[in-house]
């Protein structure tokens, strides 16, 4: 059986910066995803929300403050 070689890269400069605020993000929707609690719309509109946070605080480390290198 032929051994599978994964191309795995390093992760940005600057990413362990920020690896504590994603951490928290990902605790987060983990806490969303598993709370059972109310409409599942109302669940669905947390882990949404969760996932535009955290989209939108990668976008401005990248783009807006230049925190995050290519």
């Amino acid at each position: 059986m032929p051994r599978i070689v994964t191309k795995r890269s390093k992760p940005p400069a600057g990413y362990e910066d920020i690896r504590a605020d994603l951490d928290d993000f990902t605790d987060r929707m983990r806490d969303a995803e598993y709370a059972t609690d109310g409409d599942p719309k109302e669940t669905l509109h947390k882990i949404r929300r969760i996932e535009w946070e955290r989209t939108r605080y990668i976008y401005q480390g990248y783009y807006t403050k230049k925190t995050i290198k290519k």
